[in-house]
């Protein structure tokens, strides 16, 4: 069975009217930062009503989120149960990584060859700086660090296919990796990778840049694999 959310949709304060469209973008964004945050479970159904209560939104709004997240792969839509965080397999797992290790490879290749167009080396440079002076240690800024280091890399390819084909196995892929990165020894070694994909990035190297980053991902695969959630299919 599902383990429980800690906490529902968290409440918004009242803000001036907005379209439906950007309704309908807020409550993605809400359910997603759910489930990044693991206040939504994998398996775990979502309370329409709740939500629309917390985001402030019509009946059409949330389910016309839930249809995109559905698409995306996020959650599961039932007839006659509603939604539910979706819940993966071993072998969906395994997929999404070898498709994620392929993407972000490039990517990494494709940045160094790009770093020294616009803003890129000093982004790059910053991110790894803040992060060096301000990590107090815990999962969830680990995390949250982890996902900005991705998206700054993929961004870097400069390639607008490339940015939405990662964007789509984002929120599950980090999902999952919540759970392998939860001890001091899985985070200090997966700083070292990044610290040794920056490096190569930063030198231009796209090889030896995709080669790193390709490695880092069959590494988180085999640290999800081994601690893999046992209300995973």
């Amino acid at each position: 069975m599902a383990p429980r959310a800690r906490s529902s949709t968290p409440r918004r304060s009242p803000k001036a009217p907005k379209s439906d469209g950007s309704i309908v973008e807020e409550i993605i964004e809400v359910i997603k930062d759910g489930v990044r945050d693991r206040r939504f479970a994998p398996g775990q159904r979502l309370i329409e009503s709740e939500i629309r209560r917390d985001v402030g939104a019509s009946r059409s709004s949330v389910r016309e989120a839930m249809r995109r997240l559905a698409a995306e792969n996020l959650i599961d839509l039932q007839h006659y149960k509603g939604a539910r965080v979706r819940v993966f397999s071993k072998d969906e797992v395994v997929g999404l990584y070898q498709v994620r290790e392929m993407l972000e490879g490039l990517a990494a290749r494709l940045a160094a060859a790009n770093i020294g167009r616009g803003r890129h080396r000093a982004r790059l440079t910053a991110l790894e700086r803040e992060f060096d002076r301000g990590f107090d240690g815990s999962p969830t800024a680990y995390m949250r660090y982890n996902e900005r280091f991705h998206a700054l890399v993929v961004e870097m390819s400069e390639s607008d296919i490339l940015v939405r084909l990662v964007v789509q196995l984002h929120v599950p892929v980090y999902t999952l990796q919540f759970h392998s990165l939860v001890d001091p020894r899985s985070v200090a070694a997966a700083r070292r990778q990044h610290r040794l994909i920056a490096r190569a990035i930063l030198a231009g190297d796209g090889a030896q840049a995709e080669r790193l980053m390709r490695r880092h991902v069959r590494d988180r695969l085999a640290q999800v694999l081994k601690g893999f959630p046992v209300y995973y299919r």
